[in-house]
């Protein structure tokens, strides 16, 4: 997964609180571990709604959201997984609203001792990526799993091609999709950034960009595939051809980025940029929180761009009409808790939202979170 992520606990006073559904039980903040939310809460007049979840439904983390099969689907893996250790067994979710979702049988033979960490829509189908870690010498590969309906899924067998290569993401373009990825040969070597090219995401085929950077993250704004990583920006028109854009843009192996109507927006925690066509950017802020903020994910949507993350200790959420000038969505510790949002897309009733809320005792659980139009 490009994101590294800090869990950051707090204690806050509640605000007053909308409730809708079943009243809390047991369990919740401050409670022991059951379901991490039992009441749905809204941020009044806003259109925001920490969601309801059940804990047997979400036992992984999720760690990404895309629109895609029947509506929604997310993926995620078994936590926590050591830096070089066994991730553990990973799993898909799917919902038709983005609210109420379902946990796609497990099958070991596709699941089985690998993480997910990328997902998108595909044609008709979906695509997701992730890392199966070889316990013998830590050296592991990308997993690519395909699916025609999100429901029933299929391992593409293991490219030695992608031995000691992670995709840190992937969208359609090019020949039909487009990988970015850090290239982890070596355990401690520097990352070099790589792109890779799929017809139909069973072969792929590596392209070279001509710098050892990481690339973390890249988008189709259209004619443009636009990619970010620790060294900058690069373009391409085709996937084959690529130009260093902006060195200025200072990325890391963790940035997101994502083209809407109104131009293309990149973020790496709390640094943000915008650019028109790709080739030129221009760096915007954040509202200044009264601790350090940091952004994890952003989407384009009906009403321009959002940005999830976390700022002083909670989750939070940013929005702006053009990705210039951005606004902090009100703060109702109800609605963001103790925590983090860690990815967004435009799907469900308008955006979901997935990450972690965080209680009192320490510990941390699923969360889920939609935006809809009032």
């Amino acid at each position: 997964m490009r994101r590294v992520i800090a869990v950051l606990v707090a204690g806050f006073v509640m605000m007053a609180i909308l409730a809708l559904g079943a009243e809390a039980e047991p369990g919740g903040k401050g409670g022991g571990k059951g379901k991490p939310t039992t009441t749905t809460t809204v941020v009044a007049g806003s259109g925001w709604v920490l969601e309801s979840l059940d804990s047997g439904v979400f036992d992984r983390l999720v760690v990404e959201v895309a629109a895609a099969g029947p509506g929604v689907v997310a993926v995620g893996r078994e936590t926590p997984e050591s830096e070089f250790g066994s991730p553990g067994d990973a799993a898909v979710w799917t919902s038709t609203d983005g609210v109420a979702w379902n946990r796609v049988e497990h099958d070991p033979s596709v699941f089985g001792d690998i993480s997910l960490s990328e997902v998108t829509a595909f044609g008709s189908g979906v695509v997701a990526i992730g890392r199966d870690w070889v316990a013998e010498n830590l050296e592991g590969h990308t997993v690519v799993l395909l699916s025609e309906d999100g429901f029933s899924w299929r391992r593409v067998p293991d490219d030695p091609a992608l031995v000691g290569v992670a995709f840190s993401d992937v969208t359609v373009g090019g020949p039909g999709l487009v990988a970015v990825c850090l290239a982890l040969a070596e355990r401690n070597q520097p990352f070099e950034g790589t792109v890779w090219t799929s017809e139909d995401g069973t072969q792929w085929t590596p392209i070279g960009i001509g710098s050892s950077f990481c690339l973390a993250a890249v988008t189709n704004a259209s004619a443009l595939l636009v990619a970010i990583g620790d060294g900058g920006i690069v373009t391409s028109p085709d996937a084959e051809s690529w130009t260093f854009r902006k060195s200025s843009v200072n990325g890391s192996c963790s940035s997101s980025i994502i083209s809407g109507p109104t131009g293309i927006v990149a973020a790496n925690f709390h640094d943000m940029w915008r650019s028109l066509d790709g080739r030129k950017w221009k760096k915007t802020s954040l509202p200044s929180p009264s601790s350090p903020s940091d952004v994890y994910s952003i989407a384009a949507y009906s009403e321009g761009f959002v940005a999830v993350g976390e700022a002083d200790g909670s989750a939070a959420a940013w929005t702006s009409p053009d990705g210039r000038s951005w606004s902090r969505v009100p703060h109702d510790p109800a609605v963001f808790p103790a925590g983090h949002m860690n990815t967004v897309t435009a799907g469900g009733p308008g955006l979901v939202v997935f990450g972690q809320q965080c209680f009192d005792d320490g510990h941390c659980e699923p969360a889920l979170w939609t935006w809809q139009e009032l």
